[in-house]
């Protein structure tokens, strides 16, 4: 994310303002009273019903099922079992895995009560390494990171170990070569995973290993520092050279992506294409100086983007259609970002917003933009085209930034962008903008917690309830 600054919207864009009172009022209905406030429901409309859970802490969760047709809440779980957030649901086999203390469990999506336990209950789960989800498997880590596992998400057979690290002892010193990330191949047949080695030097190295179990198989032939996962190939960034290397699942042929003078320093994967940053770094006036290029390797050419000599990118990539929307630190300043958009097709490059960027993701084909004004506290745009609308226009500076505690919360989709701001009695107040109609609704005391079309599901702070929108 990115962080500090006051905006100012330069004028290469005309800007216009909304909050106009909606066409129609959202459709409202109370899926939990009693005192319940809730977080991260799962919702699935087009079969109509939310997953939800009782309680906003990360502890003593009850998990429920409420049918949108009926009005019906079915206790998923035991009201006696301590369950965390929901952590995936499988439409297709109708089970939902969730954390209960370090263990993982699925439960039947139809509430029969029926409880499942999916890992070994005298192993402990890594809960702060978030488990990987396949078509039919889950892949975890052990409590202390040196186990890789998987099972099977029905159930039917135990815990495959697929990784055993071990715990080295040299000297004074003792290093564990724990697992450092996991990801699941795009056929679903293997495992790709990073761990840590201590043999005759220290390097973290890229394996691969079938994930109904088998041996692994060395992948990289240096350390690296991370990789991701394209249709049919691994890509990562070794740490030595700095270099890409694309390596093909299907055939095991490694290629280098970057030419051998560039060093890289971060690279993304947007819609089907591969974006990187060249780092170069010099010593000026004492001070350590590295200036960045944004890159695009496309069918053998080396397309640049932006100049290698200009200044700190952050590593972020969001692409609509041709557009190419990336962010810069304005005037040199250390965490303070603009917002830039290039132009596959002319090659131009415009700047949208010269300072205090603070996020900006893709809603549908426009982009959402949040500055930040002080701490906590921003303003939130809709760039369309040439087109930007401030959409808290009507209490500028006053939109709550969302954080990590879940305490404010930005949704938005295609179809609807939801947020908070505080008003002057210092009351939190819940917005819904329509993109098709361009119209805004207010919802007093509405924190959002979940959207999916054009449901939304918030918490009512004062009535303590959770609450189900239809903003059709």
């Amino acid at each position: 994310m990115l962080f500090r600054g006051l905006f100012v919207l330069i004028l290469f864009c005309s800007v216009t303002f909304a909050f106009a009172k909606p066409e129609s009022a959202c459709e409202r209905q109370v899926l939990l009273t009693e005192g319940f406030l809730s977080q991260s429901p799962i919702i699935n409309t087009d079969q109509g019903w939310v997953i939800l859970t009782e309680g906003e802490d990360l502890h003593a969760h009850t998990i429920f099922k409420f049918t949108l047709e009926t009005g019906e809440l079915t206790a998923l779980t035991p009201a006696e079992v301590s369950a965390f957030e929901p952590l995936y649901l499988d439409s297709e086999q109708e089970i939902i895995v969730y954390f209960q203390t370090d263990q993982l469990k699925a439960v039947d999506l139809h509430g029969n009560g029926t409880v499942r336990q999916l890992t070994d209950e005298a192993e402990g789960v890594n809960t702060q390494t978030l488990p990987v989800v396949g078509s039919d498997h889950v892949i975890y880590l052990s409590h202390d990171r040196l186990m890789l596992k998987s099972v099977r998400l029905d159930g039917t057979a135990s815990p495959v170990t697929l990784y055993q690290g071990e715990t080295i002892t040299a000297g004074m010193q003792t290093v564990d070569e724990t697992v450092q990330a996991i990801a699941i191949s795009p056929d679903g047949q293997s495992v790709l995973f990073s761990a840590d080695q201590f043999d005759a030097k220290s390097e973290t190295l890229l394996y691969r290993v079938p994930i109904e179990g088998g041996d692994p198989v060395q992948i990289s032939m240096e350390s690296i520092t991370e990789f991701l996962i394209t249709d049919q190939a691994v890509i990562y960034r070794t740490e030595e050279s700095g270099a890409l290397i694309r390596h093909a699942l299907d055939t095991d042929q490694a290629t280098i992506l970057t030419p051998p003078d560039q060093r890289v320093g971060w690279f993304r994967w947007v819609n089907d294409r591969l974006f990187y940053a060249k780092i170069q770094s010099q010593v000026v006036n004492e001070q350590l100086i590295i200036s960045e290029g944004l890159f695009m390797p496309s069918e053998g050419q080396l397309s640049e983007i932006v100049a290698v000599d200009d200044v700190l990118y952050s590593p972020k990539i969001v692409m609509i259609g041709q557009q190419i929307y990336f962010a810069k630190t304005a005037n040199a300043r250390p965490y303070d970002y603009a917002l830039y958009r290039h132009d596959l097709q002319n090659g131009t490059i415009e700047a949208l917003i010269d300072q205090g960027l603070w996020m900006f993701e893709a809603a549908g084909d426009s982009l959402l933009a949040m500055t930040q004004v002080r701490d906590g506290i921003g303003d939130l745009y809709l760039i369309d085209g040439n087109t930007t609308t401030h959409l808290n226009a009507e209490h500028p500076g006053r939109v709550a930034l969302p954080r990590s505690s879940g305490l404010d919360r930005l949704f938005f989709n295609a179809s609807l962008i939801a947020y908070n701001f505080v008003d002057e009695n210092e009351t939190r107040i819940g917005v819904v903008y329509r993109l098709a109609t361009e119209s805004s609704e207010v919802f007093e005391a509405a924190r959002w917690i979940g959207l999916d079309g054009t449901s939304l599901i918030y918490n009512d702070l004062e009535a303590r309830s959770v609450v189900w929108l239809l903003c059709d």
